[in-house]
């Protein structure tokens, strides 16, 4: 889901955009049209708390470990500790 968000459009044949930390929050206020005025780190970190409850932990902590040092910072601190 993320991933896909973040690489805008993935392919196989097709080089992914590297979205950095301010870029990726712009995309996402710039999508989600529920609440304009809803801060965008908010909604990622909402996205990423459902995630960490819904997935595996291995399998979120390789999602976070293919992002950029900035979008990790959004991710649950909880992240390698017990759920």
């Amino acid at each position: 889901m993320i991933k896909g968000v973040y690489y805008d459009g993935w392919t196989p044949l097709d080089k992914p955009h590297k979205y950095k930390k301010e870029e990726f929050a712009r995309r996402v206020h710039e999508q989600f049209q529920f609440d304009p005025d809803l801060n965008p780190a908010v909604i990622i970190r909402a996205v990423l708390r459902v995630m960490y409850r819904h997935i595996g932990e291995g399998e979120l902590g390789d999602v976070k470990s293919n992002m950029p040092a900035g979008i990790q910072e959004w991710f649950p601190q909880e992240l390698g500790q017990e759920k």
